[in-house]
């Protein structure tokens, strides 16, 4: 059975994934410019590095290339930031939505990333580890088909408010289930009366 995830919480961590994104992109752009940088230290010859620096680039398709610039390994089909670029960018859908799949594949893969950086990331790892455990449930569980973007998800989550005010997940799933099958019997019954009067054509 998947780990029940209320919609606050989901929303507030889906607020906390933006300041973590940026904190990630931040240390792969340092790890870039350091590499260049790498004259710039005490006793050097000089201190200007020899090419465009990492922010003297253009974008192409979504992604930053510097002119005669070859991509390591490791953002290569094997590599741990290229498995999480690649998840990330794929998650992006046309038109302005988010698929949830590939946008927690990406997750997955940024949790692998800082989990060996030491204690510091342990809280947020663990954290992250336990909200995209619990959203995968959801994704793979009976209700799939209201979990494969972000929009769909919202959707949802709204109709089930609207449909029962502050209750939890499940009982507002219980309630809407219960009106929609009350609804079905009364249908039901008045087609059939219908028919038997022959009213069913006026109808």
């Amino acid at each position: 059975m998947g780990v029940a995830l209320p919609p606050p919480a989901l929303r507030r961590w889906f607020r906390h994934t933006i300041a973590l994104a940026v904190f990630v992109l931040m240390i792969y752009l340092s790890s870039r410019i350091l590499r260049v940088l790498s004259g710039c230290r005490p006793g050097a010859q000089s201190c200007t590095p020899e090419g465009p620096l990492p922010f003297q680039v253009r974008q192409e398709s979504g992604t930053l290339a510097a002119p005669g610039w070859k991509e390591p390994p490791c953002l290569g089909p094997q590599g741990m930031l290229g498995r999480m670029r690649r998840s990330f960018q794929a998650s992006l859908k046309p038109e302005g939505d988010v698929e949830l799949s590939q946008y927690l594949a990406g997750w997955r893969e940024l949790v692998r990333f800082l989990t060996p950086l030491g204690s510091i990331f342990t809280f947020a790892t663990s954290e992250a580890f336990i909200k995209v455990t619990a959203l995968e449930a959801r994704v793979q569980g009976p209700d799939a088909a209201h979990y494969t973007s972000l929009a769909t998800m919202a959707a949802r989550d709204r109709l089930l408010e609207l449909a029962c005010p502050a209750a939890g997940d499940a009982d507002a799933r219980a309630a809407l289930a219960g009106a929609a099958g009350t609804l079905e019997q009364v249908y039901n019954r008045t087609q059939d009366l219908l028919a038997g009067y022959g009213l069913l054509q006026l109808a």
